[in-house]
C-alpha cells in the first residue's frame, strides 16, 4: 500500500521534479522487474512512452532484463549510467530541450542503443551511431518480438564470448 502511494505522489510530480522518478525507480523498484542478469535504460521524456516500453520489456523479455530504469531526461539518465551498468538503452530521440541521441556520447561503446521514436528523419542520424533497431510509435508487438530476438542473439553471443574468454582450462602457446 505504501509503495502503491508513493508510486502515485511520483508520478503526480516527474514533471516538476524528474529526480522523484530516479529516485522511485532506483529504490523500489530495481531489480523486480524481470528475471534476466541484463540491464536495460528506457530515456523518454513521456511518461506513455516510458510506460509503453516498459509494458512491452515486461511482456516479451523478462527473462532477458532483472534491472529497467526509467527515465525522463538525459541529466538522469546520467545519473543512472555512473552507478550502473547498462546493456540496452531504449532512447526517445525528441525529449523536451535536448535529443536523445546526444546519450550515446555518455554510454559504454558495448550498450546496445534501441531508438523508438515517433520521428522517421532521424534514422540517417541513428544509423550513424550503430543502433541495434529503430522502432516507431506506437511500437507494434511484431516489430517488439523481432527486436527481442535480435537482442537475444547479440546480448547472449556477447556473454558466451566473454565466458570462453575466461575460461580456466591453460592453452598452449605455440612460438
Amino acid at each position: 500500500m505504501i509503495r502503491q502511494n508513493l508510486f502515485a505522489l511520483v508520478n503526480a510530480f516527474t514533471v516538476e521534479y524528474p529526480i522523484l522518478i530516479y529516485l522511485y525507480h532506483y529504490h523500489f523498484m530495481k531489480g523486480i522487474r524481470g528475471t534476466g542478469s541484463f540491464s536495460a535504460l528506457v530515456l523518454d521524456d513521456e511518461k506513455s512512452g516510458r510506460d509503453m516500453a516498459e509494458y512491452f520489456l515486461k511482456e516479451y523479455a523478462s527473462d532477458l532484463f532483472g534491472y529497467i530504469y526509467l527515465v525522463n531526461s538525459i541529466e538522469s539518465a546520467q545519473k543512472i549510467l555512473a552507478s550502473n551498468s547498462i546493456d540496452v538503452a531504449f532512447i526517445d530521440i525528441e525529449l523536451k530541450g535536448e535529443k536523445g541521441l546526444q546519450l550515446a556520447k555518455y554510454l559504454n561503446p558495448e550498450t546496445l542503443i534501441v531508438v523508438i521514436s515517433a520521428y522517421p528523419e532521424y534514422a540517417l542520424q541513428a544509423i550513424k551511431i550503430n543502433v541495434v533497431d529503430y522502432l516507431l510509435k506506437p511500437i507494434l508487438a511484431s516489430d517488439f518480438e523481432l527486436l527481442v530476438g535480435k537482442l537475444r542473439d547479440r546480448m547472449l553471443d556477447e556473454e558466451e564470448e566473454v565466458s570462453e574468454s575466461i575460461s580456466t582450462e591453460p592453452k598452449e602457446i605455440q612460438g
